[in-house]
């Protein structure tokens, strides 16, 4: 829990800091705090947290530099409506930005939504 804090933290006093002005959102974001599984590859898992989530996307906190462009998969769990889901998506890294020695600032871009995992998305961004 503490480390949770430590991360909320940082991401308060940083996010001003880490979001383009010129950025053009197209879908409304809910700001959170959870863990995210982050996964490189099939051998390679990161513990992270994700801080917001929209139909477009997701901001994590990776302990790692990850590249522009570079494919991931994130694991999560959200709660909408009294309900628990646990979600995987894929998504593209747009942006990475370090805000500490071992913590990024990562944007990231999903890659694909099925309709329910777009509605449940939808339901957590009310």
């Amino acid at each position: 829990m503490a480390r949770s804090n430590e991360v909320a933290a940082e991401f308060a006093a940083s996010d001003e800091l880490l979001i383009d002005p010129a950025e053009r959102r197209t879908s409304k974001r809910k700001v959170l705090l959870t863990h995210a599984d982050i996964e490189l590859s099939e051998s390679e898992m990161l513990s992270g947290h994700a801080v917001d989530i929209s139909l477009g996307g997701a901001g994590l906190i990776s302990p790692v530099l990850l590249k522009i462009g570079q494919e991931v998969a994130i694991g999560m769990s959200l709660s909408a409506c009294g309900m628990e889901h646990r979600i995987s998506l894929s998504g593209r890294v747009a942006y990475c930005v370090r805000m500490s020695i071992d913590r990024f600032r990562v944007g990231l871009q999903w890659i694909h939504l099925d309709d329910s995992t777009e509605a449940f998305i939808n339901a957590v961004c009310a």
